[in-house]
């Protein structure tokens, strides 16, 4: 679907930027402006809403190919994904 692949190059573009700004935040700014925290609030919704729309994208599995539709497995695999990224 375009409007998922859009999706994803949004907020892989808006993860870089975040990846980049966040640390310059913390590191010179002692509270940010008004402008640059609303654009904070919106990038944390962003990926708020990134979390919902992948708990409904189905899924290939990797050794039999088969399409995974059921929201039970996706979760499962979205919790598991989370943990080894911070393991």
């Amino acid at each position: 679907c375009r409007w998922y692949q859009l999706w994803t190059h949004f907020i892989l573009l808006w993860a870089v930027y975040s990846s980049f700004f966040t640390p310059l935040e913390f590191a010179f700014f002692r509270g940010l402006p008004e402008n640059l925290f609303l654009l904070d609030i919106a990038g944390q919704f962003a990926f708020l809403i990134d979390i919902v729309v992948r708990f409904f994208v189905a899924y290939r599995q990797p050794h039999s190919h088969c399409m995974v539709y059921s929201h039970s497995r996706i979760a499962i695999r979205l919790v598991l994904s989370t943990y080894s990224a911070y393991k």
